[in-house]
């Protein structure tokens, strides 16, 4: 993907921007559908929702139905992210659902079904996830898309811990992993990540960090996004500071931003970034005397303001923000942290990362 950032790639994705306009017939279906990622990759996020929402209007003037659950499909995951977008995508997810099932399209019921988990799952909706990924793996078994199972079985295990079942998720996680070879390539890196997260707030953090360096390791052996590495990056300093071990943390945490941080993480994972303030926070806090608890409580206040209009968040992350204001809260008196958590609600995200 990294490679579709480069002058060249980017002068040819905003050619076939500037061709192609929302609402089209040849917009509407596949493959001149596929312009809305054209769109994307050159950094139009601002005009992304409105150019999709003409092409939802479009097919339906069209009376283009699977292409109507296609688009539908393409702008959920894109409210998905989105502040304030979980609403539409849920509203999205059950009409391309419906429409999927009436015309007899079982792959597009599948595809449908995993896009209504995730909805359902950013809802903290575990439960209703849970089932929706266990049908899901039904219609791809039924299919013989055997090798989409793996990665569903890993959103499966990941929903289940967060509803509570930890070893019946984790359970399916170790699965994944076993299977090693016969999986889904992209399954064992992204198992690994969950696993290592479960770990990582059940206090494991050495059985945590050898996951983690073993994603490491599969992704230096590929071309992999720098978004991905950036996770990981951040991911073990973060389990440095659960060690109590603050050297180089704060650097780690630079670099883990330096990979992540392009317009295109900023619009598919905004938490990616917003999630390395809280490990800053906390490093900050315990190396930086009060000035740096000051600064550790604004950055707390950036993550809360930034991420206000998802109000729902997986257990690592509230893991990671509770550390991050224990440690804060540490140093600061109750009124001095009021003040610069206040100071750093107002904070744009870059100007929160400038503090690290």
């Amino acid at each position: 993907m990294d490679t579709l950032l480069e002058p060249e790639q980017q002068e040819e994705l905003r050619g076939v921007a500037t061709v192609y306009r929302g609402g089209l017939p040849q917009t509407c279906r596949v493959p001149g559908v596929m312009w809305f990622y054209a769109v994307m990759l050159t950094g139009r996020f601002e005009e992304l929702i409105e150019l999709i929402d003409e092409t939802v209007r479009g097919c339906r003037e069209f009376g283009y139905d699977w292409e109507l659950a296609f688009v539908l499909q393409l702008r959920a995951k894109i409210q998905n992210d989105r502040p304030g977008g979980l609403p539409q995508a849920a509203r999205d997810v059950d009409e391309a659902l419906e429409i999927f099932l009436r015309i007899g399209d079982a792959w597009g019921v599948a595809e449908a079904l995993a896009g209504r988990g995730e909805s359902r799952e950013n809802h903290g909706e575990y439960g209703p996830a849970a089932d929706d990924y266990r049908a899901a793996m039904r219609y791809a078994a039924d299919l013989g898309a055997h090798g989409q199972l793996p990665l569903l079985k890993v959103r499966l295990g990941g929903v289940l811990i967060e509803a509570g079942e930890e070893e019946t998720g984790q359970g399916l996680l170790r699965e994944v992993l076993e299977e090693g070879q016969h999986s889904n390539r992209d399954a064992v890196p992204f198992a690994r990540i969950q696993l290592a997260t479960w770990l990582a707030t059940a206090g494991r953090t050495a059985e945590s960090r050898e996951h983690l360096r073993k994603v490491r390791e599969e992704f230096a052996e590929r071309s992999t996004p720098q978004l991905f590495l950036g996770v990981v990056e951040g991911s073990l300093a973060a389990l440095d500071a659960d060690e109590g071990r603050y050297d180089g943390v704060l650097e780690a945490v630079r670099g883990a931003v330096a990979r992540m941080d392009d317009r295109l993480t900023r619009a598919i994972a905004p938490d990616a970034l917003l999630s390395q303030l809280l490990v800053a926070a906390r490093v900050l806090a315990v190396t930086g005397g009060p000035a740096g608890a000051a600064d550790g409580a604004r950055l707390i206040g950036s993550f809360d303001a930034l991420r206000a209009p998802r109000p729902h968040a997986p257990r690592i992350t509230w893991h990671s923000r509770t550390a991050a204001e224990e440690a804060v809260r540490a140093v600061l008196g109750e009124a001095d942290y009021a003040s610069a958590h206040a100071e750093g609600a107002a904070l744009t995200l870059d100007e929160a990362l400038s503090l690290i």
